[in-house]
């Protein structure tokens, strides 16, 4: 299948235009539903409705795991001293032009059928009639809803509970690094005594506390990709999320946010994952743990405490930077229709 992804265009399925897989790839991928289909692993039974309440379906979905292709691309970061890809995001976007944007972590941290592209769907019929409980102006947009033809590959993540960014008809990702840091010497001792956060419209916050925000607890279980399983910590804190919201930082499914230390060290979180889904609010700037202020490296934490590994957890978190990842203009053709 990477041979014949390779060689050239797929053979095509229907008239979906075929998949595209670039930016910061090794093996740039371009497949058809017949290549997804041959990978299409996984079934996952989905609600479709957005944060806004519009229903779109409930649906059996047979795809292949986001995972499994890009690493069939074989995602590379060249250059630069922070090598690890955990900053990284993904631009996902339709042949209607519409974007959304995931982070590495929830792709790669999370199990895969959590993150799929879809090529075959089935409704999910009620067994009963709603007649007895709501009016045919009601009930019937929601069964013809059932009715459509589901836009394939369809994007579907299982731990978004509202469809915001449950894209049909995907032709590209593309892998890009949304905010190239500078790489300067690191410093003796790695300690951040406040905590910054910028907006995409350039307006900043400079926060030596917490403010006045609902306070919670996480038992969090430190595993590294490098150096294995490192124990269980007690982190106190408060949500991102809500610390964003706080201070007026606004965003869309097209936002990502850098989390930055004083030695460079990085991660990103993507604005789906902090407001679509319930363990997006579990996503803790922490400044206590173990019951004691946070001290030895800085006075907060960000955690991620339900990611499969811990790299994306930041010590001595030093900045929280927005930034706005727009999709690119369509390009059309004359004589040959639209391209990227």
């Amino acid at each position: 299948l990477l041979a014949a992804a390779l060689a050239g265009p797929a053979a095509a399925a229907g008239k979906a235009p075929p998949l595209r897989i670039t930016g910061m790839v090794d093996q740039p991928l371009r497949l058809s539903l017949t290549d997804l289909h041959q990978m299409a692993n996984t079934r996952v039974k989905y609600n479709d409705v957005t944060r806004e309440g519009k229903f779109h379906g409930v649906f059996w979905l047979q795809g292949a795991p986001l995972r499994t292709l890009l690493e069939l691309a074989q995602v590379d970061k060249p250059g630069g001293a922070f090598h690890k890809r955990v900053d990284l995001a993904l631009k996902v976007r339709n042949r209607a032009g519409k974007q959304v944007v995931l982070s590495w972590g929830e792709v790669f941290y999370k199990n895969p059928g959590e993150v799929i592209l879809a090529v075959a769907a089935q409704p999910v019929m009620p067994h009963k009639k709603c007649a007895a409980c709501h009016t045919p102006e009601e009930y019937e947009p929601r069964m013809k809803q059932l009715e459509r033809r589901v836009g394939l590959p369809k994007l579907v993540l299982t731990s978004d509970h509202a469809g915001d960014r449950s894209l049909e008809g995907v032709v590209s990702i593309e892998v890009v690094d949304p905010l190239k840091l500078p790489e300067g010497p690191r410093p003796k001792k790695l300690y951040a005594p406040t905590l910054t956060i910028k907006g995409a419209d350039g307006k900043q916050a400079v926060l030596d506390k917490l403010p006045a925000l609902p306070r919670f607890e996480v038992l969090a279980r430190q595993f590294g990709e490098g150096k294995g399983y490192h124990g269980s910590h007690r982190f106190s804190g408060v949500s991102l999320a809500a610390l964003l919201d706080k201070l007026g930082v606004k965003g869309g499914v097209n936002t990502a946010y850098v989390i930055s230390s004083p030695d460079h060290y990085r991660s990103l979180v993507s604005w789906g994952e902090l407001y679509l889904g319930p363990l997006g609010q579990r996503i803790m700037v922490a400044d206590q743990s173990g019951g004691q202020p946070i001290g030895e490296n800085g006075r907060f934490e960000v955690v991620l405490p339900d990611d499969l590994w811990a790299d994306r957890w930041v010590k001595a978190a030093a900045v929280v930077q927005a930034v706005e990842l727009e999709p690119r203009a369509r390009l059309y053709v004359i004589g040959m229709g639209c391209g990227d």
